[in-house]
């Protein structure tokens, strides 16, 4: 092997744990998000992970959703993608190497409601981080975008 093969893996393989590391960071937030089941460390799949009653009729605020969902694609890009894929069908980069593949969000969003997606944004589950560092407008914005990936 190559000396610029192995240093372009280990550029990648540094990259792909820098990302890991930064999308499971997170801060205290104050916001009023519902809690519900334990967070373990099972994987993450639509089929499996439901959010508690209590999410399932939070709703977004007022606004723009075009305005909404197109922040959220831009928050997509830097802080779901790489797991999710551009498109958010689970393809990414980084979740290629995951176990089990992370979910195709075309597909699941459709048979959720917006509180529950918002839910599992905040709380995330398994190799998914919670994202509580995000504002609760940047994961409502995040919703909008994964909402029209459904459609």
């Amino acid at each position: 092997m190559s000396r610029i093969t192995i240093l372009a893996g280990a550029i990648l393989l540094t990259t792909a744990i820098m990302l890991t590391a930064a999308c499971g960071s997170s801060s205290s937030s104050t916001s009023a998000s519902p809690k519900g089941s334990s967070q373990s460390s099972s994987p993450a799949s639509a089929t499996s992970w439901t959010a508690p009653a209590e999410a399932k009729n939070l709703k977004a605020p007022s606004g723009d959703k075009a305005q909404s969902a197109a922040r959220g694609k831009t928050l997509f890009g830097t802080s779901c993608a790489s797991c999710h894929g551009s498109a958010g069908k689970g393809d990414g980069p980084v979740g290629a190497a995951l176990k089990p593949k992370p979910t195709d969000l075309t597909t699941s969003a459709k048979n959720q409601t917006e509180g529950e997606i918002f839910w599992k944004i905040t709380e995330g589950k398994g190799a998914m981080p919670g994202s509580k560092s995000l504002s609760e407008q940047d994961r409502w914005d995040l919703v909008a975008y994964i909402q029209s990936l459904s459609n």
